[in-house]
Parts: structure tokens; sequence; C-alpha cells
């Protein structure tokens, strides 16, 4: 308790992290990697998002996203060396071989996390970052990863947002819009991982600083006939570490197929699935802005997927 009292206020930090995961279904070990995004609630808690790879298995292929609460425990080294501790639920997406037509199944459920982190400041804003992630699943293999990485640290924090108003730039932080035009790649949650070109558009509006509603167009230029179009809207969770020139952004609604159903869609509803993203939006100048995104879509007919954009988004108006 009396580390707990102690530990110092850290606010929006990013990390990326890499190494490997003992699973306990053989082949036991296998690559991983993490993207985190973790946001300070006072100076002895935080909560987290993140992306985990936990790599291939024989049997399984799986990823998913893990939303954890964190306690800042012990701190050495002039509170540069820190010992955080976190747990919470993990949506897993795991790609199973089966004797199904396509060979293959993508299976969802939820498991949790528990994970230790030890942080050290190397450099201004830059730290390292060594964490263990425990993911324990019913009905599915558990894992142990162990990563190392490096993150940012953007300041900020709770009662700091004016801090980040700074500048003059329009952005959805404001209430603006963006209408982005984009192209990119599509990969099918398959056990070969086959490859595909996408472009579309996509329009989004601020509905608070904090929260966006968008609808995207997809075009899967190398689906079959009749299998080209798509449609998605998502619900936008926003934050803004640098103001009005960067945004971060997580989605989640309904992706729609145009036309006709797939072959072997056992089911009419396989034509509304589930779709994800996250996406960072540079503003450069006081129009445009450069967009990279990230989007998972979820089925229930073994079609899932994941879409890679890079875009340009032009900004407009405000409440």
């Amino acid at each position: 308790m009396a580390a707990l009292a102690t530990a110092p206020a850290h606010a929006e930090r990013l990390m990326a992290l890499a190494g490997v995961t003992e699973g306990s279904t053989p082949p036991n070990s296998s690559y991983g990697w993490e993207l985190a995004f973790e946001y300070a609630l006072s100076g002895r808690s935080a909560v987290s998002l993140a992306w985990i790879n936990e790599g291939h298995f024989a049997q399984h292929a799986r990823d998913g996203a893990a939303g954890q609460y964190w306690l800042n425990g012990a701190t050495w080294w002039k509170g540069r060396l820190r010992l955080e501790l976190g747990g919470g639920p993990y949506l897993y997406f795991d790609t199973q071989p089966s004797d199904s037509v396509r060979g293959y199944s993508d299976i969802h459920g939820v498991g949790g996390i528990l994970s230790v982190s030890l942080a050290a400041d190397v450099a201004n804003k830059l730290f390292l970052d060594l964490r263990a992630n425990q993911i324990v699943t019913s009905g599915n293999f558990s894992s142990l990863g162990l990563l190392f990485g490096v993150g940012y640290d953007f300041g900020g924090g709770p009662g700091s947002a004016a801090q980040g108003n700074t500048g003059n730039a329009q952005s959805p932080a404001d209430g603006g819009s963006v209408l982005q035009v984009f192209g990119g790649k599509l990969i099918s949650n398959s056990l070969s991982d086959q490859q595909a070109s996408a472009l579309g558009a996509d329009y989004r509006i601020a509905v608070t600083r904090w929260v966006a509603w968008s609808a995207t167009w997809f075009d899967d230029l190398e689906g079959g006939a009749g299998l080209h179009q798509r449609l998605a809207t998502q619900i936008w969770l926003l934050d803004h570490p640098f103001g009005h020139r960067l945004t971060f952004g997580v989605g989640l609604g309904p992706y729609v197929l145009l036309g006709a159903l797939p072959s072997g869609s056992a089911t009419p509803s396989a034509r509304v699935s589930g779709i994800s993203a996250l996406r960072v939006d540079w503003q450069f100048t006081g129009k445009l802005s450069a967009i990279l995104a990230w989007y998972r879509t979820f089925t229930n007919d073994d079609r899932d997927r994941d879409i890679i954009t890079v875009g340009l988004g032009w900004h407009f108006g405000s409440y």
C-alpha cells in the first residue's frame, strides 16, 4: 500500500513490444507482439487497450484485444524504474484447422489476461518496457508471453485536457468532419493468410471531443462476382495526445456485404458481421491529414479478415 501511495503519475503512453510466446499446445513456442495504449486515471492506477498477437502454433493462430486495469507498484531509480500489475478481459480471434470445405475455422471467444510490466525511463519521453502476459481461456489454449519493447509518454492525463488543445487547426476533436480516401491490403484469416488489394472511402464526424461516428465503403478489388462492395458504420472513442495534430481512435460497429452471399454461407446472417478498428490521424496541414487504419472483421461464417489501409483525409466544418 505504501508503494502504491507514492507511485508517480504517468499519462498517455503508447508502446510497441515483441518477443516469444509459450503455449499450452504443442509446439510450445512461437513469436509474439503487442501494441498498447495506456491512460492514467491517477498516480496509482491506469487503464489500457492493447492488441496482442500470440503467434502461430500448429493448431492455432491467435490474436486479440485486451482491456486492462493497472496498479502502479514499487519504483526505483528516483522513480524512473517502475513496476505495474494489470488484468482484464481478452477478446480473441483464433484460426484453427478443421474438416470443413475451407479447411479452417475462425473461432472467437473471451478469456482473461494478467500482466506484469517493468518499465524504465531512458530519455525524454522514451522508455523501455519488459512485460509478461499470462492469457487464460476456457476451451482454448493458454499462453505466457514475454515481450520487450519501447514506449513513448505523451504527457497529458487527468486534468490536463486543455494542454492538448494548442494550435489553430480544425480536427475531429473540435467537432469537425473528415472525408477520407484510402487504399491498402486485405488479409484473410485463413491458414495461408491470402492477400488482396482494397480501396475505399469514409466520412467521420465528431459527436463530442471523445466520441465520433463514421460510415465507410470498402471495395475488395480481387473479390469474386458480387463480393466486392461492403459498407461499415462505427462508433469511435478518440484521444488527442498532441491536441489538434494527432488523433488516436478505436472503432466498433457492423460490417455489411452488398450483393450475393459468398458461396458456402449457411444463413442470411452471414451478410452482416462485426468490424473493429485502430486508427491514427496525423493532421499535417490545416485541412489535410495522413491516416493509417487497421480494421479487423469478425464473422459467423469463417471469413474473418484484416484490412490495413493508408489514406488522405480532408478536414472541414465545426459545430
